[in-house]
């Protein structure tokens, strides 16, 4: 078993935890419901990713699938806490049914369903990070940084994975392709990004799940 495989485990462990957390979650906290319903998506996928790449082998229509839907829940979770209130929440379904498009489009024609989707997950992952650079900035720029601590350390986590598998994704074709020592390498460090983020969702959401006495905003 490699060290990757040892990180994705602990990886599925702590999922499977969030997801816990995010059925209690998502009715206590309705402007978390989106996040916390791609994290369901993820931990489902990861499943299903487990299965049928144990029965056929190729379990890479699943991640063009979790690309589509990853994006749609994150886009209404960053609508929700960023663009509610701003002129531009009115053409934001519409920006979403674009990229949608534009996903799917790449999907069919430019990489089919068996195959790597490094543009849709380059594209998206670059969309993903922007709305979390906006929401960090915007929260500086209106003084609410210490009284939204869950919100900020959910950010922070988006921001810290997408970022760091960015390069990744987007290279996948190129380091399967032509250096396996370094693609393995490389995929060790993304799972250790996501072990990351799995463990700064979980911090994130505790308070939540088990409230204390506090004044701060979440």
């Amino acid at each position: 078993m490699t060290i990757s495989a040892d990180i994705e485990n602990i990886s599925l462990l702590l999922s499977a935890i969030n997801v816990i957390f995010s059925i209690k979650i998502i009715r206590k906290k309705p402007n978390l419901r989106w996040f916390e319903m791609s994290l369901i998506w993820a931990f489902l996928i990861q499943i299903l990713a487990h299965i049928l790449a144990e029965l056929v082998g190729n379990n890479m229509p699943l991640l063009h699938l979790y690309t589509l839907l990853e994006f749609v829940f994150i886009s209404l979770f960053y609508k929700d806490i960023l663009f509610k209130n701003y002129n531009f929440s009115r053409y934001f379904n519409y920006a979403l049914g674009l990229v949608v498009v534009m996903i799917i489009y790449n999907s069919i024609f430019i990489e089919p369903l068996d195959e790597f989707n490094s543009n849709a997950k380059g594209l998206t992952q670059a969309i993903i990070i922007s709305y979390a650079i906006i929401y960090f900035f915007n929260r500086i720029s209106i003084d609410l940084i210490k009284n939204n601590l869950i919100l900020n350390r959910i950010n922070a986590a988006i921001i810290l994975y997408y970022s760091g598998s960015l390069f990744i994704f987007v290279f996948a074709k190129f380091l399967m392709e032509n250096s396996l020592l370094i693609n393995e390498y490389f995929w060790e460090f993304n799972a250790l990004l996501y072990l990351t983020f799995q463990i700064l969702i979980l911090i994130a959401t505790w308070r939540i799940v088990f409230p204390k006495s506090t004044n701060i905003r979440e």
